[in-house]
């Protein structure tokens, strides 16, 4: 191939974003399962969500700050619905209630509904809290599902309508139904 088409390509290339270095977002996709072999779980995701946001953390790196994993948003629902797996290294004595509640954006702060409670996920020791944020129609309702492995705990967070008892019992019953990779 001569020169001068070659040239003509490469300049096609580019004007269409071939070798773009520009961030985009990525595609939204529509996923059943999400496995994630470094934190050693697989959970099967009800239907109707699409994934987001997706990040792969260094392996072997601390996480000194809440890191999001994969971000679901409900799809075609007249009822906006987000269900998050975050992960962070903490402390065993760590205050689950002001690590969502302290330093959050935003001008009101999500506020704890009842204690936490000590739950199982497929015979894994659990913690579930329960926060709600504003008030009338943009009521949100917060369940955080935390799960201890060594020392980092990773978070399952569903937010959704405080009423929305459907779409929090098709999560929950998912996450009864996790897998963990045994070491």
């Amino acid at each position: 191939m001569s020169r001068s088409i070659s040239a003509i390509l490469l300049i096609a290339a580019l004007a269409n974003g071939g070798c773009s270095s520009r961030p985009h977002a990525p595609a939204l996709l529509d996923e059943s399962v999400y496995q994630n072999d470094d934190a050693g779980f697989r959970l099967e995701i009800p239907k109707g969500w699409i994934v987001h946001a997706r990040t792969n953390l260094p392996p072997g790196e601390p996480v000194a700050q809440e890191r999001k994993l994969i971000g679901f948003k409900l799809a075609d629902s007249d009822r906006p619905a987000s269900f998050e797996i975050s992960c962070m290294d903490m402390p065993e004595n760590a205050d689950l209630v002001a690590h969502f509640t302290l330093n959050r954006q935003g001008s009101e702060a999500w506020k704890p509904i009842g204690p936490i409670e000590s739950i199982s996920l497929a015979n894994v020791p659990a913690r579930r809290l329960t926060l709600t944020f504003g008030a009338g129609a943009n009521a949100q309702r917060k369940e955080v599902v935390s799960v201890r492995r060594g020392a980092r705990v990773y978070f399952f967070t569903l937010v959704s309508a405080p009423d929305d008892v459907g779409t929090r019992e098709k999560v929950r019953r998912e996450l009864a139904r996790i897998t963990w990779k045994t070491d």
